[in-house]
């Protein structure tokens, strides 16, 4: 009897532990994830969720958070960010909804955050493309130029 006990709480334990590791399975990624430049830090990590924020839909995405710091240089000018998200067998990238409009000036230390961003679960990969200028500079005929355009990729790939 003690024995058909100890073996029914195994098996039970065993079930158990695996619908945690399947349950986990799911996920894209597999959360925090930090990728860094000279200029920026991005962290991919687990949605935050509060009233009224979207939740992920089962079978068809996943959520999570994206924070983006300019660790580099002052004073960026117009930083744009894009998301994209590859799919299987195919060359196009697909965008994500992002904040259409541009930031004038980005200080050192100042961060974009994202609490839940949906990425679909036929993703394989998440691609965050930061674009920025230069200050202006004025040629010695006194023609003000606009700054140089940069522009940097971090790709984080599901698992």
């Amino acid at each position: 009897m003690l024995r058909k006990l100890i073996g029914s709480l195994v098996v039970l334990f065993l079930i158990s532990i695996g619908t945690i590791v399947s349950a986990e399975s799911n996920q894209l990624f597999e959360v925090p994830i930090i990728k860094q430049s000279d200029q920026w830090k991005v962290e991919l990590g687990e949605a935050r969720y509060g009233d009224n924020i979207a939740r992920p839909q089962k079978g068809v995405n996943e959520m999570y958070s994206l924070k983006i710091i300019n660790i580099g240089k002052e004073n960026l000018k117009n930083v744009k960010i894009d998301f994209y998200r590859g799919d299987p067998n195919s060359m196009t990238k697909y965008g994500l909804h992002t904040p259409s409009e541009r930031q004038a000036v980005f200080k050192k230390g100042m961060d974009f955050s994202f609490s839940n961003l949906p990425i679909s679960l036929k993703a394989t990969e998440l691609e965050v493309v930061i674009s920025w200028q230069d200050d202006p500079s004025t040629h010695a005929d006194g023609k003000v130029v606009k700054g140089r355009e940069y522009k940097q990729t971090f790709t984080f790939t599901c698992k």
